[in-house]
């Protein structure tokens, strides 16, 4: 995940300020902040389901 957030605020911060940088780098940080957020979110759930899927094999 850093990789994605490392790489997309240099794209946005390289396109000129004529093309809207200051809102393209707005959407930029919402965007990753959600994405970090719904996958932390998620990660409770996919270890349960994990160890479940573990003791169930055993």
């Amino acid at each position: 995940m850093a990789l994605i957030a490392g790489t997309g605020a240099p794209f946005t911060l390289s396109a000129p300020e004529a093309m809207g940088r200051s809102w393209m780098l707005g959407a930029t940080y919402i965007v990753v902040a959600f994405s970090i957020l719904v996958q932390g979110g998620t990660m409770g759930l996919v270890l349960r389901w994990r160890k479940a899927r573990r003791a169930a094999l055993r």
